[in-house]
């Protein structure tokens, strides 16, 4: 069979989560990069060699038109996401677009009304319901291990794009009008918690713009000062139904943090902690009052446990779990025909709970979300 080729619209500094395994995708021939797209040449003349492409782009519609690739991967900024999945899915193309999907719950309606009648598949990042640790996670939920999840707590937080020093090129759209930490740090702890809890009923939230000035601190644009255009701290409640609660935390003003779980799962018999960078990144405490047994336990992946420890971060061993995992599932979700786990439903879905969050912000009221989502084994 031939390989599923891809054009990659969108260079800049995401791509640094996604290239390097790409690259490696392809070379081991999972995948074909037939080329890429970008408004800045600089940048896509470097992606072009870097990926050993044989053409790059500097105009989206003349790539669609020109090139005979079967899926398009949308790489572009939060504002343009709307526009480009539309112009691949029109063209036949199916999507892999960087979250969000799009920015209002209308636009996520249209791109998937339009994917469905061209018999397109879409998914969008970010990809972590496909890493074992989340599956485990799940799982674990799902057999009883908490027995009634009472109330979670997750964070999608981070200092902001301005003020890390590793983001290379200029931050300021992440700041005005359809950026923010809303729709950039948002998405992973509420795509996390409805992978495991399923869909939110209603949300809460509070948020404000805490910094109206940023500094951008390395890169092309050092020293540029930006006007802060949007809520840059929001706190958010979820309603689960059946009192199972969650808060949240989406924010550009956390400097740092030391040993704070991403993720907490509270039960009436058990807790699950998720650790970004921990050796052990799963926690479980496990109440038996029959047994009369209480206390904290480290899963262990074999019957060997320790000694031999043994954790697949990917679907090849051989490489580290990266964000090119959710290119690789649509390829596969292409070539097998079947219905991906970072379905467009379920981003709707993420992004349906972001847009209220804001209006209940807004509006100092609880407000129901109104999509859903069915979401197949990972």
């Amino acid at each position: 069979m031939q390989k599923v080729k891809l054009g990659i619209v969108g260079c800049g500094s995401v791509t640094r989560l996604y290239f390097p395994m790409l690259r490696d995708m392809a070379q081991k021939g999972e995948l074909m990069i037939a080329c890429v797209c970008d408004s800045s040449e600089k940048n896509a003349r470097e992606a072009k060699e870097y990926l050993g492409t044989r053409h790059y782009y500097l105009d989206f519609d003349e790539m669609l038109a020109n090139e005979t690739i079967d899926a398009v991967v949308n790489l572009t900024p939060i504002q343009l996401h709307h526009e480009f999945n539309l112009k691949a899915i029109e063209s036949g193309r199916h999507v892999y677009t960087e979250k969000p999907i799009a920015s209002t719950v209308s636009e996520a309606d249209e791109i998937i009304r339009s994917a469905k009648k061209k018999g397109v598949i879409v998914t969008c990042a970010p990809p972590m319901p496909l890493h074992p640790d989340h599956v485990r996670i799940k799982s674990l939920v799902d057999k009883g291990a908490l027995g009634k999840v009472c109330y979670a707590r997750a964070t999608g937080a981070n200092p902001g794009p301005a003020w890390i020093t590793e983001f290379t090129s200029d931050p300021t759209w992440f700041y005005k009008k359809g950026g923010g930490p809303i729709f950039d740090t948002g998405e992973y702890p509420i795509q996390l918690l409805t992978q495991i809890l399923g869909p939110v009923k209603r949300v809460s939230a509070f948020a404000a713009t805490t910094v109206p000035e940023r500094v951008v601190v390395a890169g092309e644009a050092k020293g540029r000062r930006i006007r802060v255009e949007v809520f840059d701290n929001i706190q958010i409640m979820l309603d689960f139904g059946e009192g199972t609660f969650a808060t949240v935390d989406v924010t550009y003003c956390k400097l740092s943090h030391k040993d704070s779980p991403r993720v907490e799962l509270y039960g009436d018999r058990g807790i699950i902690y998720h650790y970004q960078r921990k050796e052990n990144p799963i926690a479980v405490y496990r109440r038996e009052d029959e047994l009369g047994l209480r206390g904290w336990l480290t899963p262990e992946d074999s019957f060997w446990g320790a000694c031999v420890p043994v954790m697949q971060m990917s679907q090849d061993p051989s490489r580290p779990f990266s964000w090119a995992e959710g290119v690789l599932h649509l390829v596969r979700c292409i070539e097998e025909n079947r219905k991906p786990v970072l379905n467009a439903e379920f981003a709707r879905h993420v992004l349906d709970v972001l847009v209220t969050a804001l209006e209940s912000a807004e509006t100092g009221r609880a407000v129901e979300v109104k999509t859903g989502f069915d979401l197949p084994s990972a």
